[in-house]
């Protein structure tokens, strides 16, 4: 039987987000006296989380106005050495982080997987329903849609959200996951590298038997 290689990894994660450990990439790792398993999990869901964050875009075109707007404030301040933060625009809606926060690995024998905690909103909504929504898009409706906002500054407190509503425009499909697909392709093309030189703490230290 011929041995996995990383084109697998990139079949297997395009249908299941999950990225499958070779035994090249596991010698890489006992080498190097590394943990393997430890390190493409971290990886991926640092990868996976990072680029959800990114994806995320106003619905309005007010709101996309005001996060541009905000952007060209943050590079001015970057490119130019501002010591003190130039003026932001309030942002009309703030995420509640319970999406992100539902996402978390799971490691099934020599596969790392990125699995979603089907938990709920405010609303009524599940985390399972807007990974539906963020990953095929939506087609928007003459209807209004409701959407949670927050009303104090504890966002732990679910007493601290309202339902608020806003046109439903139509949204095309968060990349996240191709994105992150891409990219885990690269950490692992360039795996003995990465190991080697990012990954010297004790939480990656190879367990021995």
């Amino acid at each position: 039987m011929a041995k996995p290689t990383l084109r697998d990894n990139v079949g297997r994660f395009q249908k299941t987000a999950t990225i499958y450990i070779t035994k090249q990439l596991e010698q890489i790792a006992n080498d190097l006296e590394r943990d393997a398993t430890q390190v493409i999990e971290d990886k991926l869901l640092e990868t996976y989380k990072t680029n959800v964050l990114a994806s995320y875009s106003p619905r309005s075109e007010t709101g996309r106005e005001t996060q541009e707007y905000n952007k060209s404030k943050k590079s001015r301040e970057a490119k130019e050495g501002y010591r003190r933060r130039l003026h932001r625009k309030k942002l009309t809606y703030k995420h509640t982080n319970i999406f992100i926060n539902s996402i978390y690995t799971e490691v099934d024998n020599k596969t790392v997987k990125i699995k979603i905690r089907d938990e709920k909103y405010p609303d009524g909504a599940s985390t399972t329903q807007v990974y539906e929504w963020l990953t095929k898009g939506t087609m928007g409706s003459e209807k209004s849609y409701p959407y949670i906002k927050t009303t104090g500054n504890n966002t732990g407190d679910p007493n601290n959200y309202s339902t608020g509503w806003a046109p439903n425009y139509p949204t095309p499909a968060h990349l996240f996951e191709e994105h992150t697909k891409i990219q885990m392709q690269g950490f692992l093309e360039n795996f003995k590298g990465n190991i080697k030189n990012d990954y010297n703490s004790k939480r990656y230290r190879r367990k021995r038997r």
